[in-house]
């Protein structure tokens, strides 16, 4: 019998078409890898609970976090299966205190090859890119 996935959920903020990513810091899993902020779900919590208590313990902020999901995938990783959730959310960068990442930055899509994504994320950014691509050529998107 399988383990359950464990889940993590992650902040999409979007502003003029680029996306905030923060860089794993020193110390950490996957350290210098670029994800969308977040961390693992507590037991009892829903989805924007736990992505509002991870942005205040990751950067000291309040975030306002959009009822219902952008983004799900599961994937298994190093042998352990996740369920990744993206929500929309909102709060200002330039109030974030740096605590477990070492810089936040609003990337374009045609950027992103510059930031190695962690593993987790890549898949959905991936989709942004492609999204954001068809969008332009216009194809309407549901990110």
């Amino acid at each position: 019998m399988s383990s359950p996935a464990t889940k993590v959920v992650a902040a999409f903020v979007e502003r003029g078409g680029r996306i905030l990513l923060a860089r794993r810091g020193p110390g950490q899993n996957d350290s210098g890898l670029w994800e969308l902020p977040g961390g693992k779900l507590e037991p009892g919590e829903d989805a924007r609970t736990a992505l509002a208590r991870e942005l205040f313990e990751e950067f000291g902020i309040v975030a306002e976090i959009e009822e219902g999901e952008l983004a799900r995938n599961e994937s298994t990783l190093r042998g352990r299966r996740f369920d990744f959730i993206v929500l929309r959310a909102e709060f200002d960068p330039e109030a974030a205190e740096l605590r477990v990442h070492d810089a936040l930055e609003f990337i374009a899509p045609e950027e992103l090859h510059r930031f190695p994504a962690a593993p987790l994320d890549g898949p959905v950014l991936e989709v942004w890119i492609a999204e954001r691509t068809a969008t332009n050529q216009g194809v309407s998107n549901r990110m």
